[in-house]
């Protein structure tokens, strides 16, 4: 893979899977909720925003997506980076910018 991320699906002890994630726009914060094991389930509504599963201890790029409906164009508003060190966590996003008050976000990693 080489990029920071794997597309696996076994257990490996050196990926963390995505199983979900958490905006605080007030908070100018960005959380991901990552499971206690590769095979974790994941939040539907992350399903489609793959990879969800990263390497531990890599820094691996993360993008963040805004609309104002659900039926809007998405855009991203801010990118930044996560470092995993280990399972059944939740890690904040480091990024620069100010996210959008209101509306509808949705969370790109590795890509």
């Amino acid at each position: 893979s080489g990029e920071g991320y794997v597309l696996s699906t076994g257990l490996d002890a050196e990926t963390v899977r995505i199983v979900g994630f958490n905006v605080d726009a007030a908070a100018n914060a960005v959380t991901l909720k990552v499971g206690a094991d590769v095979n974790a389930d994941v939040d539907e509504n992350l399903i489609g925003f793959l990879p969800v599963t990263i390497a531990k201890g890599v820094e691996t790029a993360v993008t963040i997506d805004h609309t104002e409906t659900l039926a809007g164009e998405w855009n991203p508003v801010a990118t930044g980076t996560v470092t995993i060190e280990e399972a059944g966590t939740d890690v904040e996003v480091k990024f620069d910018g100010e996210l959008p008050a209101g509306g509808f976000f949705r969370v790109r990693v590795g890509e």
